[in-house]
């Protein structure tokens, strides 16, 4: 009897002990599976967000250089048309303000540039005789060039300066070679310019003798051209833009002979110049009417394109 008892309790113990792990390895398990799933849901989540964010980034860059291609080629052919169309229109007029403005101002300062070479019925110029710029009686002594350092002056010439003269004491010599031969130019107290020339070259007769009526105020400055033309036997004078004088020599003419004296600026067989000469040009040519007027409008204001011969007046 007691050994059957105990068999039972033992049988109960093994049966207890039996379901109490079936029962934790089944919880245990359950755990798992609901931690499984809580993980996968959660996870889910996580990678959805996650991988939806690095998706996006990545899609959105893959997206961007496709799409940019893509509709760059598809844009670029619509924007092209329609850019075409509104951009000729637009263009068209804001070109045509835009390119008025910038091709006047670049005409104009090409315009000008070229210009003077352009014009060659008028405007050219030949280059003048390179020996001197100016001469300040105040400051500086009388300049002479030697007669090896220029060109055959007998012949046709145009002398072009700007003058001031500081007083009218007596005679003086402005551009002296020889009276008698090539060229003296004097300034007169009575108010006169006189250019002599002669066929002896040398400073004694046969000369004759060439006057412009040019009353100088002291202190002011005037741009004179003188120019002695052997074909035609005449000379001209021009005094700020305007020719005041013009002669021609039908019977009083001497051929003009070289001499070998050196060219005088500011002295001569007279009183030195008192005064100012500034840019000096010598040319070994008759200039058009045109090239002596391109002379002045550089240095004269008020320029005034009339060629109208008149009495010079102050």
């Amino acid at each position: 009897m007691n050994k059957i008892i105990i068999i039972a309790i033992i049988l109960l113990l093994l049966i207890s002990s039996a379901v109490g792990f079936y029962f934790f390895v089944y919880k245990k398990n359950d755990e798992e599976e609901i931690e499984e799933e809580t993980q996968g849901e959660t996870g889910g989540e996580t990678q959805g967000e996650t991988g939806g964010e690095t998706g996006g980034e990545t899609g959105g860059e893959t997206g961007g250089e496709t799409g940019g291609e893509t509709g760059g080629e598809t844009g670029g052919e619509t924007g092209g048309e329609t850019g075409g169309e509104t951009g000729g229109e637009t263009g068209g007029e804001t070109g045509g303000e835009t390119g008025g403005e910038t091709g006047g101002e670049t005409g104009g300062e090409t315009g000008g540039e070229t210009g003077g070479e352009e014009e060659s019925q008028g405007y050219t110029m030949p280059t003048p005789i390179n020996i001197i710029t100016s001469y300040d009686s105040s400051t500086t002594e009388p300049v002479s060039i030697a007669d090896s350092e220029l060109p055959d002056l007998s012949k046709d010439v145009t002398y072009h300066f700007e003058i001031t003269q500081t007083n009218k004491n007596g005679r003086q010599s402005v551009i002296h070679k020889t009276y008698g031969g090539e060229v003296s130019l004097t300034v007169e107290p009575w108010g006169g310019m006189i250019f002599y020339w002669g066929s002896s070259g040398n400073n004694y007769q046969p000369y004759y003798e060439y006057e412009s009526l040019c009353p100088f105020v002291i202190n002011k400055k005037y741009t004179i051209t003188i120019i002695r033309n052997n074909a035609t036997k005449t000379f001209k004078t021009y005094i700020d833009g305007k020719k005041t004088n013009e002669k021609v020599f039908e019977t009083e003419w001497l051929i003009p002979k070289k001499s070998n004296f050196s060219l005088k600026i500011g002295e001569g067989y007279l009183e030195n110049f008192q005064g100012k000469l500034e840019n000096i040009k010598i040319y070994d040519s008759v200039l058009t009417e045109q090239q002596v007027l391109f002379l002045h409008e550089d240095v004269v204001e008020g320029f005034d394109n009339s060629l109208t011969d008149y009495y010079y007046q102050l």
